[in-house]
């Protein structure tokens, strides 16, 4: 089950990252759950919700352009969750 969620993490984690930001929404353990619940078996929550937030703590300008979000709007959503 683990390649599986690491398969999951690859292919999903960016378009929510993009979703997260744009939609200002603080990455919180409740959020991702709710992001992901379709998208992971519930036994992998734990471990999927752990990956994601330390992603999120890990994005910075330089690295969410990837995903298509624009230095403003990183920075607008970061004001916003502080």
């Amino acid at each position: 089950m683990p390649l599986l969620l690491i398969g999951t993490q690859n292919k999903i984690a960016p378009f929510y990252w993009r979703i997260f930001i744009l939609q200002q929404q603080a990455p919180t353990q409740k959020a991702v759950i709710a992001g992901f619940a379709l998208s992971v078996p519930a036994e992998d929550y734990d471990k999927f919700v752990k990956f994601i937030l330390e992603e999120f703590a890990n994005l910075h300008e330089g690295n969410a352009i990837r995903f298509g979000v624009s230095p403003k709007e990183f920075a607008v959503w970061q004001e916003k969750i502080k």
